[in-house]
């Protein structure tokens, strides 16, 4: 493996007890991923093209992702069988606990990385049907290989299988430090600042500068005139003509005759005025 320039790590960065932790735990997790110990020449994997589930991809994208997607969008009631219980890997988790004792973090930490590398030669790196070696010595130079149905259940079970043992093996290094007597003086937060959250940051400075034009923008529209001159005109002349229509109705109902009747009485009671002259009543 190439060695790390550790000149490329930024100057003065600070970590913080959680930030510590953080790295502690996403390197045992990572370890547990065959093709993050890959072959150097092949760049775990990244150089080495197969055919999965209709999809040309690299051998480490398989293991990093693709089978993991699978699992998740196809067969999705699978996660609700209690297939993360410790006790599927119940003799795995007393033997590590045990070797913890025993060996200490450090003996522990090299013991997990040569199991990875044996399980990423052995396994990640060989057709689970076939036998075919994908890479490394006495690999053979061809077109990318089919990762059938066949072979991803076989390749499903040892990834699900790496799950596990990452999990309980995280667990024992966290139960080693959260016992310890120090532990109640482990910092919380982190200190670590990247580019990445300096941009966050920027972005959500942006958008509070909008959310606060908006609302500006919203008080001006609001306070500018209660009153909109347009819209009083348009709903005083529908007033007139539906208030009239509703008193009707209220008072007369929907019978034609009864408004017909009303019609003849107001016609009657505008008729012509009698002529002077004409017979007195006594």
């Amino acid at each position: 493996f190439p060695e790390i320039d550790y000149s490329k790590v930024a100057k003065g960065i600070k970590f913080s007890d959680a930030d510590f932790l953080k790295m502690l735990i996403n390197l045992v997790g990572d370890l547990h991923q065959p093709l993050h110990v890959g072959y150097a020449n092949d760049n775990s994997g990244r150089k080495i093209l197969v055919k999965f589930r209709g999809e040309t991809m690299s051998l480490y994208d398989v293991w990093d992702h693709a089978i993991s997607e699978v699992v998740r969008t196809q067969e999705s009631n699978f996660w609700l069988g209690g297939w993360t219980h410790v006790r599927a890997v119940s003799s795995e988790w007393e033997k590590d606990k045990a070797k913890w004792k025993e060996d200490g973090p450090f003996k522990s930490f090299d013991r997990w990385l040569n199991e990875a590398v044996e399980f990423t030669c052995s396994k990640a790196y060989v057709h689970p049907i076939t036998g075919k070696k994908l890479a490394g010595p006495n690999a053979e130079n061809g077109p990318p290989v089919e990762i059938g149905e066949d072979a991803y259940q076989e390749w499903r079970q040892l990834w699900l299988r790496q799950i596990l043992i990452a999990g309980e093996r995280t667990a024992i290094v966290l139960n080693d430090i959260l016992d310890n007597k120090g532990a109640t003086r482990l910092a919380t937060g982190s200190k670590v600042q990247t580019k990445a959250d300096e941009e966050r940051k920027k972005e959500e400075a942006e958008w509070e500068k909008e959310r606060i034009q908006r609302q500006k923008e919203r008080r001006s529209r609001t306070s500018s005139s209660f009153i909109n001159p347009s819209a009083f005109i348009t709903n005083l002349i529908i007033a007139v003509f539906t208030v009239p229509i509703f008193l009707l109705v209220a008072n007369h109902g929907l019978n034609p005759q009864t408004y017909a009747g009303l019609i003849r009485s107001i016609l009657e009671s505008e008729g012509p005025a009698p002529k002077s002259g004409g017979k007195r009543f006594e």
